[in-house]
């Protein structure tokens, strides 16, 4: 029998990687609102454009002038082009730090309504930030419409980039790019608030030093990124991590510059990786994943040293895997060791059997007796499960049993033994609407005072629900009790008799330990 031929199985074609154009908004339909700068005279106008709704009007009398700064790869040669109506008025230029590097001259041409196509080759010989200028004289006129810059060769020279060398440079290592991302399991905590930058939401939190600022022309996703300019720029959050967890940091970036990412703590920097995008202009994904020995409160940074530049964009650190036993076996076993052995060999053979057993049948039905006459009187409230002690109502205040009951945990909401305020325990509130509820019952007309403590400078807040309606809801007012901790207290009135929920909440972007709880009838 003849071989059935074996089919040529077809290559899969390799992945182009997204691109972004060099120029923003070449065609200026976002006006002043965009990456484009604005000087003397210069206007936007829409009664005149080549396409679109929006062109620019360099007036006569001034020198007017719209510039962009643009990242650019050095030994290249590039292509900017405009089209411009009364051509010969329009001057183009390219400037880095300062120096102009090419200029095109306004030159005898058509001066009549026909849109013209100007053009200006340029090469780069260092990376850097480029400044696009389009501009007139004194006595110069132009509306300028449909911009762009193009990449259209390499230069190879005797220096080439940052590439990979074994006897390269002395600068550390940089890892290449692409690189094996660290893996983030689905449902991993994610630690920094506001991720994206964007106002609100904990951007507070975001450290900004040296040049770094944020940027609405150059971002990822969202309303802006962060720029890491030339001069050694950083940004940072201090994030709380835990002792032998693995944590994952994933971030996206822009440019040409070398980015630092690091993990310090208090004895300076225990994790660093350095990282350069190898494609560009485009936004690509860097990370790194690492072990802490220890907890503490760690710095997470990203920078740029001088004469580099990077935009970021979606800084996120990931909790991948927590050994959640650690907390537990080491507390649990500490208590009953120490009163378990002291009295278990000697007094329980001899007084707990005959105590025990004699207190309580003696004692209950001599209590139960008045119990009667005080348990008919009408009463429709609730009674509660269990007694308020020194007139304050919450069970398990300071969490200090060491569990949740009796409140009731939502999220990632958990015991905590090493952050507490006093006592054993805490409550530890997490990132992603943690909360705990605790039942009481409450007086119709009667006032009462909620308290926690909070540590400091962390989003939390309390709130009292009734029929899972919210009643009422404490400001965010403190009351500084040492260096770390802050008292919130939230006064009342409880407009009906019956079970109230009050509850412990972080906001969606928020994290907190609570401590030492209470709630008092005033």
């Amino acid at each position: 029998p003849t071989p059935t031929p074996t089919p040529t199985p077809t290559p899969t074609p390799t992945p182009t990687p997204t691109v972004e154009p060099l120029m923003l908004d070449p065609d200026f339909e976002k006006g002043t609102q965009g990456p484009w700068v604005f000087s003397g005279s210069a206007r936007v106008e829409t009664s005149v454009v080549r396409s679109g709704v929006r062109s620019v009007r360099l007036p006569t009398r001034s020198v007017s002038r719209v510039k962009q700064e643009i990242v650019l790869r050095p030994n290249r040669q590039f292509l900017l082009t405009c089209f411009a109506n009364n051509n010969r008025e329009l001057i183009m230029s390219v400037l880095v730090n300062g120096e102009e590097i090419a200029r095109s001259e306004s030159a005898p041409g058509d001066s009549g309504p026909a849109w013209t196509e100007r053009t200006l080759w340029f090469t780069t010989f260092r990376p850097g930030v480029y400044e696009i200028s389009l501009f007139t004289e004194f006595l110069g006129f132009v509306i300028v419409d449909n911009c762009s810059l193009e990449e259209q060769v390499f230069i190879p020279t005797d220096t080439p980039e940052p590439t990979p060398s074994p006897t390269g440079s002395p600068t550390p290592e940089i890892s290449p790019t692409p690189t094996p991302l660290p893996e983030i399991p689905t449902g991993s905590l994610q630690l920094f608030l506001a991720p994206g930058f964007e106002p609100g939401g904990g951007s507070e939190r975001w450290l900004l030093e040296g040049a770094a600022k944020y940027d609405a022309n150059r971002k990822f996703e969202g309303s802006r990124s962060c720029k890491l300019d030339f001069d050694q720029s950083s940004v940072s959050q201090e994030v709380e991590l835990l002792k032998d967890a693995t944590y994952a940091i994933r971030v996206m970036v822009y440019g040409p510059g070398i980015l630092t990412i690091s993990v310090s703590g208090g004895s300076g920097a225990v994790f660093q990786r350095k990282t350069q995008n190898r494609i560009a202009p485009s936004w690509q994904e860097h990370g790194m994943s690492f072990v802490t020995d220890l907890r503490d409160i760690y710095k997470v940074s990203f920078g740029t040293s001088r004469g580099h530049l990077a935009y970021v964009d979606q800084a996120q650190v990931f909790e991948v895997d927590v050994p959640e036993p650690t907390n537990s076996p080491t507390l649990d076993p500490t208590t009953p060791p120490t009163s378990v052995p002291t009295n278990s060999p000697t007094p329980v053979p001899t007084e707990v059997p005959t105590a025990q057993p004699t207190n309580p049948p003696t004692a209950s039905p001599s209590e139960a007796t008045p119990s009667p006459t005080a348990t008919p009187s009408p009463s429709e409230k609730p009674v509660p499960t269990t007694p308020v002690v020194d007139g304050q109502m919450l069970v398990n205040a300071g969490f200090d049993d060491g569990k949740p009951a009796p409140w009731n945990f939502i999220g990632s909401a958990s015991i905590d033994s090493l952050t507490v305020f006093e006592g054993t325990h805490s409550l530890r509130l997490r990132v992603g609407l943690s909360e705990a509820q605790q039942t009481v019952v409450l007086d119709a007309g009667a006032e009462y005072s909620l308290s926690c403590v909070f540590l400091q400078s962390t989003s939390a807040f309390m709130r009292v629900l009734e029929n899972g309606v919210v009643t009422m809801v404490a400001d965010r007012r403190t009351e500084p009790l040492d260096a770390r901790w802050v008292k919130r207290t939230l006064q009342f009135t409880a407009p009906n008799d019956g079970s109230y929920v009050v509850s412990v909440k972080t906001e969606r972007a928020g994290w907190t330990y609570v401590d030492s709880c209470a709630l008092y009838k005033l």
